[in-house]
């Protein structure tokens, strides 16, 4: 199905990855070519106490990004239990990206992780094929 005209949905993660754990998760990497801003959203459920947790943006011309990119790491604070967030790159410089969730110390859990790609060159866009999505325009109150 294609989504809405200059945007894109890809599922980085499935929630399967991120169950409790303290192991690093790394986002699917995702071809930026032709996009003009990529937003990241991380939904963590339950972080234990002492958990050292951060999100942060990788980037590089191959399939296989693993160049930081400067000033895109977050801290996941432990109190920040069923919270989401959200890391937005504009203007990506490199073709592809990725997306890595750092998880120490203690058990942090994560949700499926969604790129959103807005500003797409190439229409229609397709979505990720773990993406199932429905559009409604100006849409007329009634029974769902």
């Amino acid at each position: 199905m294609s989504s809405i005209v200059g945007m894109k949905v890809i599922q980085a993660t499935t929630a399967t990855a991120g169950a409790a754990g303290t192991t690093a998760i790394n986002g699917a990497a995702v071809d930026l070519s032709g996009w003009d801003e990529i937003m990241i959203l991380v939904p963590f459920g339950t972080i234990v106490s002492g958990a050292a947790t951060s999100i942060k943006w990788q980037e590089g011309a191959t399939s296989s990004p693993t160049t930081d990119v400067l000033g895109t790491n977050m801290t996941v604070l432990d109190t920040e239990d069923d919270t989401t967030k959200c890391l937005r790159i504009i203007k990506p410089r490199s073709q592809y990206g990725r997306v890595v969730v750092s998880r120490a110390t203690q058990n942090a859990t994560v949700g499926a992780i969604y790129y959103i790609l807005r500003g797409g060159s190439t229409q229609p866009a397709t979505d990720g094929s773990t993406v199932v999505q429905e559009t409604h325009v100006s849409p007329a109150a009634g029974t769902a």
